[in-house]
């Protein structure tokens, strides 16, 4: 088992496990196996019973998403990190997997069980609604194309998150070239963004393949669990699989074309105050960030440690809790 250390490691655990062993690391399937079989097995007599089975399901889940997204920011944090990479494509491609097909064996013992209707319908109503749903759209056929396109996204995010660009003398990463849109020199602008379009435009066509081979990858993910273009595709199946089942695709076009009657007027109107305010004939990208009353940029902050106090300030000031 591979288990990169992390930066949040030593945060404390103000939500002790009951049910997960705390020294378990679901990254190795040998220790998760034991609690699928466990669950798996429980007899469930009572409505009690089906609640407390629910509660340590739950709890399984949320301690595997943790530890995967843990896997998946060590990726992040250092795109060069063959360690943190190599862990995170083998829980994808081995872990993940068994553990779609196991719980889709506890959501069909769920769904079948005469003790839901005991269930109270103010708590479980909407996770009744979405396991149910989960039940009737698994395909084991999909796993593997599930697998294929979480790989896929961390392609994506490895080249993208790798990107450096030469920029007068220096090596600068996409988010250094968008700081310098927000400085009053125009000719600067310009020469940052269109450095950064470069970037990205150089591995246009790994890009598109990416793109490509998810979207034909999501088609025969919906095709295969019934849902092909005459039964609105991808579209439909992205509704259901996502738990979105108080609006759907046309509530999602009626808000668009409210947008554009509504809102978009407003941004153009913006748009020509800034265009107006700045002296310009017309506004192009590299001029949408730079203050428009030529006041210098806000330097929030100069380093991780000022950030850090930064946020939690604000977040205390939210609700001390949070904080």
């Amino acid at each position: 088992m591979i288990h990169s250390p992390l930066p949040f490691d030593p945060l404390p655990a103000d939500y002790p496990r009951r049910y997960v062993p705390a020294e378990a690391r679901l990254s190795d399937w040998e220790q998760v196996e034991p609690l699928f079989d466990e669950l798996d097995s429980r007899e469930l007599g009572s409505v009690e019973e089906l609640e407390q089975w629910l509660l340590d399901t739950s709890e399984l889940a949320s301690v595997f998403m943790e530890e995967a997204s843990r896997l998946h920011i060590a990726t992040t944090l250092d795109t060069e990190d063959e360690q943190a990479a190599a862990a995170h494509a083998r829980v994808t491609q081995e872990v993940l997997p068994r553990w779609s097909a196991r719980s889709h064996a506890l959501a069909v013992r769920y769904a079948g069980s005469e003790l839901r209707s005991g269930l109270d319908p103010s708590r479980y109503a909407v996770m009744d609604r979405a396991l149910v749903a989960s039940v009737e759209l698994f395909r084991a056929e999909n796993l593997p194309l599930s697998t294929r396109v979480s790989l896929l996204g961390q392609q994506y995010l490895q080249r993208t998150g790798g990107i450096m660009v030469k920029f007068r003398g220096e090596e600068l990463t996409p988010t250094q070239l968008a700081s310098l849109q927000e400085k009053d020199d125009r000719e600067l602008r310009e020469e940052a963004w269109r450095a950064e379009a470069d970037a990205y435009a150089t591995d246009a066509d790994f890009y598109d393949s990416i793109y490509s081979e998810m979207l034909a990858l999501r088609a025969q993910t919906a095709a295969n669990a019934g849902m092909g273009p005459a039964e609105g595709g991808y579209e439909s199946y992205a509704y259901r699989s996502k738990g979105r089942f108080d609006y759907g695709p046309e509530d999602a076009r009626r808000l668009c074309e409210s947008i554009r009657k509504v809102v978009l007027p407003l941004v153009t109107a913006r748009r020509e105050r800034r265009r107006d305010l700045m002296g310009l004939d017309s506004l192009r990208p590299w001029d949408m960030s730079v203050d428009p009353e030529g006041r210098p940029a806000l330097e929030p902050f100069d380093d991780y440690d000022h950030l850090n106090e930064g946020v939690a300030a604000i977040l205390v000031a939210v609700d001390p809790e949070l904080g």
